[in-house]
């Protein structure tokens, strides 16, 4: 099948992208129209893959009739920020967020909105502004991809990483993540070092640590993500919880000593925590404090890697 037009399609993607594309649907009139590729020799037009896509109905069109093209982000349609779709998105996204009293919420790919088309500080305020206003808890920590100067103040904290899978976690981290921490610590921006996916039983307690320490080296905050199937199968997922709790207990309450702090940043991999010289395992994390709110864990000592 074939959509003519009376000149070149220039301005659309010349195909769907996958995850990191833009998406290849359009709409015309109330028709959404799938693309499978663009001609933009003669005949000019598109080359369809789906007439009527989206529950939308096969419709006959006028030759001047307007093609608007749908932008995807992340494999999700963007909705229009000068539209009502913002508000009703955002409060749909409330109405969960504050019937389940969440304490944090995570703006991921905030770097895409609105397609680049227009100015990210704008669009990027406007955004995070609207998830603020609908949240019940004044307090939520907010994290978020991205911010610009007028969204600065709603968050308490920005990610940086994104790393599926730690195979290259060495590489990834001290060339995609550590470059970013002088320019968020100029903004006086919180840093996040996640996330860090356990989808697959390869990730090791090894990677998992290096990551961990060079997080505690920078002062940052960590972040895992896995699901309730690698909970139960992944032979190590005790020790790597274990680990992350152990470190972020060290960062909470200062007790890295500055030298240790120095050689960690310059020598990774020099040390290893040894989690059997403390009782600061994942399960005593939550209740290790006293009645007065002091922290009565045990930490564990650092020793050398070798």
């Amino acid at each position: 099948m074939f959509v003519p037009t009376n000149t070149p399609p220039r301005r659309f993607p010349k195909s769907d992208g996958g995850y990191q594309g833009q998406g290849s649907f359009v709409q015309i009139g109330e028709e959404i129209i799938q693309y499978e590729s663009l001609s933009l020799e003669p005949p000019y037009g598109f080359v369809v893959k789906q007439r009527g896509a989206l529950g939308t109905r096969k419709a006959v069109h006028n030759e001047g009739e307007s093609i608007s093209h749908l932008l995807r982000s992340y494999g999700y349609f963007l909705f229009d920020l000068d539209s009502d779709l913002g508000k009703k998105v955002t409060q749909n996204f409330c109405k969960v967020a504050n019937a389940i009293d969440a304490d944090m919420v995570y703006l991921d790919g905030s770097e895409r909105l609105q397609g680049g088309s227009r100015q990210h500080w704008f669009d990027n305020a406007r955004l995070h502004q609207l998830y603020y206003d609908c949240l019940d808890n004044p307090d939520t920590l907010i994290q978020a991809s991205t911010y610009s100067q007028y969204s600065w103040h709603i968050l308490a904290r920005h990610a940086t990483a994104d790393n599926d899978g730690f195979s290259d976690v060495t590489e990834y981290y001290d060339t995609h993540v550590v470059p970013s921490f002088a320019r968020l610590r100029n903004d006086l921006m919180p840093i996040d070092a996640g996330w860090y996916y356990i989808f697959n039983t390869d990730v090791t307690v090894s990677e998992t640590e290096y990551a961990l320490q060079r997080a505690l080296a920078h002062d940052t905050s960590f972040s895992l993500q896995t699901n309730l199937r690698y909970l139960r199968t992944h032979p190590d997922m005790g020790r790597i919880f274990d680990l992350a709790c152990a470190y972020e207990r060290i960062r909470l309450t200062d007790s890295l000593d500055a030298t240790l702090q120095e050689t960690l940043l310059s020598q990774p991999r020099a040390y290893r925590l040894d989690l059997a010289s403390g009782n600061s395992g994942s399960a005593r994390c939550a209740i290790g404090t006293a009645d007065d709110g002091s922290d009565t864990a045990t930490l564990p000592q650092f020793i050398p890697a070798n």
